[in-house]
């Protein structure tokens, strides 16, 4: 078997946001439940690296570019909005 290589265990979590972002899109998933999964299984677990942190801020309900609190609808449009730029990334060679 010709298969590709794994990635590495950052890989795995980078692309379980890939995942989850897809879900969320989908409508498998509601916004809060999609940010739960990512900082839990993702954003905590790599301790909150930079291209991470703006899923960290929504899901403390804050906006990542000026720190101000978000309504739920807009803690759930920033949740949708990381998502479309995560739902495409590559993590497989």
């Amino acid at each position: 078997l010709s298969l590709p290589p794994l990635p590495d265990p950052e890989g795995l979590r980078r692309a379980y946001v890939s995942a989850v972002s897809r879900q969320l899109l989908a409508g498998k998933l509601t916004p809060n439940e999609a940010l739960d999964r990512v900082h839990r299984h993702a954003v905590s677990p790599l301790n909150h690296p930079a291209d991470l942190a703006p899923w960290c801020f929504t899901w403390e309900g804050l906006d990542h570019t000026d720190y101000r609190t978000l309504t739920e609808a807009e803690t759930a449009d920033h949740a949708r909005r990381l998502a479309v730029r995560w739902a495409g990334e590559k993590v497989w060679p």
